[in-house]
């Protein structure tokens, strides 16, 4: 009989390190031990020159996780205009009673005055205060939201005050007002009005340059307002007075917002958002369609943040 011959390879797994100083890429190698048919053994050497698979990392930015906490602060003027158009522009409606009076003395002030409520106000200060909450949600876009309180006057011009008892529907509604005193429309007197609101800002803002030195960053949104207090006269067209009665108020209004801002990183561990901002008020301000009024601000906003984005 032939003889089989019997062939048996061992493998063993070892890794040649090269030394760090090598170019080399690091390689897996494997020694065989191969019997011959005349008993002895033989060592062979093979080489896997395809180098270990590499993982890589992703680096994930914690920043888009975390919050950034702050307060925020806005001054500047408010009005009561009849459009958006009257509040960025000087339109017909923005005359004053006194504006009407100068070129045309003898104009009826008291149908002047019927014609619009906007026409007899004139711009005040106002301000706000609040807390702000920021998440970012790219690189260059974020959103914030936050409670604050909004405090604003207006100016009007009415006639002389009328110490009489009367009962006014208002511009000839189903609202009815009790009334001890009322003024008459006229430029002899100057009455403050002011207004008192509590604020919940949605704003989206977007940086348009690639600057972190100085970004500009834009800023759109609305806030959910409520009007909490007022001593506002309003005037009533269709009894020719004007007169207080908050309830005369929508006092739930939803106001626009928007504006443009830059952020100086250099206040320690925090960083400050400095910019121009406006608001107008999309609801009527009044319960009544036939006269519109809306609320108008415009200034400076600033709001500090107390961790700077890393």
């Amino acid at each position: 009989m032939d003889s089989v011959k019997n062939e048996t390879t061992i493998i063993t797994e070892s890794t040649i390190a090269t030394d760090s100083n090598d170019n080399t890429d690091t390689s897996n190698s494997s020694t065989a031990i191969k019997d011959n048919t005349d008993g002895t053994k033989e060592n062979t050497l093979t080489t896997n020159n395809a180098a270990p698979e590499k993982k890589e990392l992703k680096k994930i930015n914690t920043n888009y996780k975390k919050l950034q906490w702050g307060v925020t602060g806005f001054y500047g003027r408010s009005n009561i205009v009849q459009s958006f158009v009257d509040g960025i522009g000087i339109s017909e409606s923005d005359k004053s009673l006194a504006d009407y009076g100068a070129v045309n003395p003898g104009t009826n002030l008291d149908s002047v005055a019927s014609a619009s409520y906007s026409k007899v106000v004139t711009a005040k200060s106002a301000y706000s205060i609040g807390f702000i909450v920021k998440k970012q949600i790219s690189a260059r876009s974020s959103i914030r939201t936050g409670i604050q309180y909004t405090h604003l006057k207006t100016q009007i011009k009415t006639g002389e005050a009328k110490d009489t008892s009367a009962v006014f529907n208002y511009n000839n509604s189903d609202i009815a007002t009790r009334l001890y005193s009322y003024y008459r429309p006229g430029l002899g007197s100057t009455k403050i009005n002011k207004y008192s609101l509590v604020q919940i800002p949605f704003v989206y803002s977007y940086q348009f340059n690639k600057g972190k030195s100085f970004p500009l960053v834009v800023d759109a949104g609305f806030s959910l307002s409520r009007v909490i207090s007022s001593d506002a006269l309003v005037y009533d067209s269709y009894n020719q007075a004007y007169y207080k009665n908050p309830d005369l108020f929508n006092k739930t209004q939803i106001t626009l917002s928007g504006g443009i801002h830059t952020n100086l990183s250099f206040i320690h561990k925090g960083s400050l958002e400095l910019g121009p901002q406006l608001q107008y008020g999309l609801t009527n301000l009044v319960k009544n369609n036939n006269t519109q009024q809306h609320l108008f601000l415009w200034g400076l906003n600033a709001t500090y943040f107390l961790q700077r984005k890393k």
